[in-house]
């Protein structure tokens, strides 16, 4: 018998009692029930298992499962997605449960009412500011309906990015693990030989930006280390081989028949790029211009699907 964790998959050295990517518990499976089973069994597998994490406010960056890749595809991306959100919401239930989820994310709730009830109240210094800065406290308080959903799904982000900083850390874990594979994996798939290549990385950053406009409600330097924390999320969703993330981009380009030999790669790519949009957001924040991000995103989403067509025909007639 082997152990692996029950929430996320991965597999456990004997001795640990917590998943270090995803922090639950761990318990004991049978290793050949997950290594060797036949098709129909791994599809049914997959239809009982949760692609998504159960910490609070965890979006789909580091979920992991045994050839989730080959699950996803075979299940589709509707079923991948309506895990993944149902995880999440079993995720909020279980933080409620435990005192190490639910006192750092009541803190940091309350940190947020503060810090936006200070300004009101004609009190905010220097300290103030950075404070907001740094916790993300203006998210959903500008630009309308529109922010104000766009910074409830920010602060989702955030505080995930949080708590997996926080909980690892009262476990004895390393809270970054995996970035430092990320950015090695990101530097791999940076480089584009052809539009057929160039195509992923303009799609992923072009919805990046649109994203990173979306979650800090008016691509402010104030609001931008909501991006700062998807960044370092994404790549970490980058070194994980079977994520949420990946497994959903699998699930989608294998569902409408793109080449099973390049859908690996070009997911590699499609993240790479949605990491690389979400830097490119907090830099435009940074010079001011961050109202660009919008529009620059509509504009490399443009590109990559021209570029889609246009590497799609030249295949075509060479063959």
């Amino acid at each position: 018998m082997s152990k692996f964790c029950r929430n996320c998959g991965v597999q456990l050295k004997p001795d640990v009692k917590f998943c270090a990517p995803c922090g639950v518990e761990a318990q004991v499976t049978g290793a050949q029930t997950l290594a060797v089973s036949p098709v129909g069994a791994t599809v049914k597998m997959a239809a009982n298992a949760s692609f998504a994490s159960a910490t609070a406010g965890e979006s789909c960056f580091t979920h992991s499962l045994p050839g989730a890749g080959e699950i996803s595809a075979a299940i589709g991306p509707l079923k991948v997605l309506f895990q993944g959100l149902s995880g999440l919401f079993r995720g909020f239930g279980s933080a409620i449960k435990d005192k190490k989820r639910l006192i750092p994310a009541l803190m940091l709730a309350l940190l947020w009412f503060i810090l936006t009830l200070l300004p009101l109240l004609g009190i905010n210094p220097m300290p103030v500011k950075w404070l907001s800065f740094l916790t993300f406290a203006g998210g959903g308080t500008s630009n309308g309906i529109t922010g104000l959903v766009g910074g409830v799904v920010g602060k989702g982000v955030f505080a995930y990015f949080l708590m997996s900083l926080v909980i690892p850390l009262t476990r004895g874990q390393k809270p970054f693990a995996g970035v430092g594979r990320g950015i090695k994996q990101f530097f791999q798939s940076i480089g584009a030989k052809s539009l057929a290549q160039l195509a992923p990385l303009l799609l992923g950053t072009g919805a990046a930006l649109i994203g990173y406009n979306f979650i800090t409600g008016n691509a402010s330097i104030q609001n931008s280390m909501v991006g700062i924390a998807a960044l370092l999320l994404s790549l970490r969703a980058l070194s994980n081989k079977a994520g949420f993330l990946r497994g959903f981009f699998l699930s989608f380009f294998k569902r409408v028949g793109v080449n099973s030999t390049l859908t690996s790669a070009y997911v590699n790519r499609l993240i790479t790029g949605w990491t690389s949009g979400f830097a490119i957001g907090v830099v435009i924040s940074s010079l001011k211009i961050g109202s660009l991000s919008l529009l620059f995103g509509a504009i490399l989403l443009l590109a990559a699907v021209v570029l889609g067509f246009v590497s799609r025909g030249s295949k075509e007639v060479a063959s």
